[in-house]
């Protein structure tokens, strides 16, 4: 039931998107911890993508279907079965900007992501982050400093809240640098925990490279790496991630992924 409700809603997007600014459709495939997988592992992720600018109010949100399937690991064939595994996940950020002094741009907003399993006993999840930014330009480009404050929360026994420090520099030329430093505040261990990630993008006319690299709360977990190609062919968008989880603790997770998006 909640699948047809999910298609209809995609089917009232389509007939009322002329009136709103821009819609996306487009399906992604992944392949996670493909590596170590006894199974060849397969996700299919259809989505449809929205966003809107109202004056100075700024949204966008994406909807998607993850759906497992598995099957002989030596590629695909007869023995292919679906996985009990479907969920509907909804991201979303919306965030309002603001001029401040001469050429300076104060925002905040809200980002999260609903979990909501349809097939699995799994809890539904609303991870939400608060966030502030404050972005200055310069004959160099832009310098800015962001806080977030990700809470997510379960129960009373089972939250964590945090804090990320983003301080970044978009250049004039299409290059993109930021440092993110992570703090994490687990209460059913009553530790706080520190991480950081430095991201590194270069966008020219219809490509896109972005360079994510990340070492997590706990050092025992490894490196996070993640590497994302993007070109556009208006109104197409083509795209591949790997992603690598673990780096250097000998248990390395690879999760390739390609995807395929439409937009009018």
């Amino acid at each position: 039931m909640k699948m047809k409700s999910f298609f209809l809603f995609v089917i009232f997007i389509l007939l009322v998107s002329p009136l709103i600014a821009e819609v996306s459709i487009g399906i992604e495939m992944e392949l996670p911890d493909v590596n170590n997988a006894e199974e060849f592992p397969l996700v299919i992720k259809p989505f449809i993508e929205y966003e809107e600018d109202f004056c100075a109010f700024d949204v966008w949100a994406r909807m998607y279907i993850p759906m497992g399937i598995a099957g002989d690991a030596k590629g695909l064939n007869d023995n292919y079965k679906e996985v009990a595994d479907i969920s509907i996940n909804l991201e979303f950020d919306a965030g309002y900007y603001m001029e401040v002094g001469n050429d300076s741009v104060l925002s905040f907003g809200l980002e999260g992501e609903l979990f909501l399993p349809i097939t699995t006993g799994e809890d539904i999840e609303l991870p939400l982050t608060p966030w502030i930014k404050l972005s200055e330009p310069f004959n160099i480009g832009d310098v800015y400093v962001g806080l977030k404050f990700p809470l997510e929360f379960l129960n009373t026994d089972d939250f964590s809240l945090g804090m990320d420090i983003n301080i970044g520099w978009v250049s004039n030329f299409g290059l993109t640098l930021e440092l993110t430093p992570h703090l994490i505040f687990l209460p059913e261990d009553d530790n706080i925990y520190a991480g950081i990630t430095t991201a590194i993008s270069y966008e020219k006319g219809p490509f896109l490279a972005e360079l994510e690299f990340g070492i997590p709360y706990k050092i025992n977990n490894g490196i996070e790496i993640d590497f994302y190609i993007e070109y556009n062919i208006d109104p197409m968008t083509f795209y591949v991630n790997f992603g690598f989880i673990g780096a250097g603790t000998g248990g390395t997770c690879f999760s390739p992924s390609i995807g395929f998006m439409y937009s009018w």
